[in-house]
Order: structure tokens, then sequence, then C-alpha cells
């Protein structure tokens, strides 16, 4: 699947917790290969992109993780909903 990403920052500090996370995709950029499967999940069923385009992230909090990773946690909005 394609998303096209609307509008993103990365703020990587110099220690990794500090860090934060925020995104913006525009819903009419999903596609999955398929026309009808497409329309559908912009309809009101799924994302209601005519209402809401876009679906957005903010971090909250970033968490070390096992090994050299890190967790981001966040707040995910999609159709105005958090």
């Amino acid at each position: 699947m394609l998303v096209e990403y609307d509008d993103g920052t990365i703020v990587i500090a110099d220690d990794p917790l500090q860090s934060s996370v925020t995104a913006s995709i525009d819903l009419g950029s999903v596609n999955t290969g398929d026309a009808k499967r497409d329309e559908h999940l912009r309809s009101n069923d799924f994302f209601g992109a005519g209402d809401h385009p876009k679906l957005t992230f903010r971090s909250t909090r970033v968490e070390h993780a096992a090994g050299p990773g890190f967790k981001v946690h966040g707040d995910l909005t999609i159709k105005g909903i958090r």
C-alpha cells in the first residue's frame, strides 16, 4: 500500500527520550492498487476523507525498547477522533 505523507517532522534529540514525531497523511493519497477498495477506504465506513481529509500522529513520549531500539508512543487522530 502506498501512502504519501502530507507533512511531518522527526526531531532526534541528543537524549533520544526527548525526541518527537509529528505527521499528517492526506487520506486522498491512499492507494492499495484497487480503485474500488481505495474508494471504500476513503468513505465514511473507514477514514471519512471527505469530512476529515487528514490522519495525524503526534508523539507523546519515547521510551527505550529491548536492544538498540526505541518505542514512540503518541496520539493517532482519524476522523477527528483521537
